[in-house]
């Protein structure tokens, strides 16, 4: 009978750890089944809050459109919204030779240039101040510090594509070259993207990326070696640490010039391209928003003076001829006019502008045949001017 007891025991007890098994697999396979949920969720989770984040940054995020003298656009880059009262940063490149800014969010929104906060010329950077309230901006930190491995994204709008995302990681958040400390990372950018935001995964600005470095930095290295300009560097060009940009500066004169000009404040943008003038004489640009200024104000023989200058400085530039075969025009040096209008074709052949005005000028000299061949040119550039012309050549005989 104890054997017997014995074997039924043991049985029971096979069975008890049986059980045990039994119910500690299945509360494994639930757990391991919780925790794949449980982490999918999580996933879920960040995956959607990333994309909140980048969708709120993308909101920062603005097209910079340039324009010259003349309302033509000349360039556009991109541009990131750092506080709600339209502080914006952008690369200083990208303003070259800019008479008017404008900046446009993928909202629709526009907003026009109000004042140049600080400028930092090793840096590509630009800080500007936007005619704007409340507008959307990003999380600027200004002790954050790149990580090497770290994800990162960048937000732009190369070619105006308004919210061009792309991912990446940080390749080197310290690299040195030419005295300069950059982020250098491997997410892909454009030359349209200049001035666009490099964020982390927190939606923290990291930097501000820069096509203009590039080009010097990456004969040192390989191409296709993306870079950005750290955070630190937007707060020193903030507080005027960039030497080149105080008050006493001709870049700072010739900004407050550009913004008076374009209110059309003609009174007070001439001093002020007067002065950045005196402390660099050589400052072709200045010289030639100041012969506009001088249009404005019917002070045709200044206009001129100082477009001369400006020619002599840039002697192989189509729209400083033009500017100033426009002065000659206005103040009746008719030969003078053609001269630079044809200086403006030999460096810009299809200058519609250019061969209207030769057009006109001709017929008053009573040049018709030098009139009709370039109303024969200016058929093949525009068509519908030629035949306005013709129609006026006919009229004059």
């Amino acid at each position: 009978m104890p054997s017997q007891q014995t074997e039924v025991s043991q049985s029971q007890q096979g069975f008890r750890i049986k059980k045990f098994i039994k119910k500690f697999i299945k509360e494994l396979i639930i757990a391991i089944v919780l925790a794949i949920v449980a982490a999918v969720a999580i996933d879920i989770y960040y995956e959607h809050r990333r994309a909140v984040i980048m969708e709120n940054n993308a909101k920062a995020i603005a097209t910079v459109f340039v324009y010259d003298s003349k309302n033509n656009q000349i360039a556009s880059g991109s541009g990131v919204f750092i506080s709600p009262d339209g502080k914006l940063v952008t690369n200083f490149h990208v303003l070259e030779d800019a008479a008017r800014v404008e900046a446009k969010l993928y909202s629709g929104a526009f907003y026009r240039l109000k004042n140049i906060i600080g400028i930092n010329r090793d840096y590509d950077l630009a800080i500007l101040e936007f005619d704007a309230k409340e507008v959307p901006h990003v999380n600027v930190d200004y002790k954050r510090v790149a990580k090497a491995g770290e994800t990162v994204y960048t937000i732009g709008s190369p070619m105006g594509l308004e919210k061009s995302l792309s991912e990446g990681i940080i390749s080197n958040p310290e690299r040195m070259s030419g005295g300069m400390d950059l982020i250098q990372f491997t997410a892909a950018i454009s030359s349209g993207s200049s001035g666009g935001g490099l964020f982390n995964l927190k939606g923290y600005l990291l930097g501000i990326t820069t096509s203009s470095l590039i080009g010097n930095i990456t004969n040192e290295f390989s191409e296709n070696i993306n870079f950005a300009v750290p955070v630190k560097y937007i707060q020193k060009a903030m507080a005027g640490e960039d030497i080149n940009f105080t008050e006493d500066s001709p870049d700072y004169c010739y900004s407050q010039g550009i913004i008076y000009e374009n209110k059309q404040d003609y009174e007070k943008a001439i001093p002020c391209l007067l002065k950045a003038i005196q402390i660099n004489g050589k400052y072709a640009e200045a010289y030639v928003e100041l012969g506009q200024c001088y249009f404005e104000k019917g002070q045709y023989d200044n206009e001129v003076k100082v477009l001369e200058t400006a020619v002599q400085l840039i002697p192989n530039d189509a729209d400083v001829y033009s500017s100033l075969a426009a002065a000659y025009e206005d103040t009746g040096n008719y030969d003078g006019a053609i001269a630079n209008y044809k200086n403006t074709l030999h460096y810009k052949k299809d200058d519609k502008d250019a061969l209207y005005d030769l057009c006109l000028l001709e017929i008053i000299k009573g040049n018709r045949l030098e009139g009709n061949d370039y109303i024969t040119q200016l058929a093949d550039v525009d068509k519908g001017l030629a035949d306005e012309m013709k129609i006026l050549f006919e009229k004059t005989k």
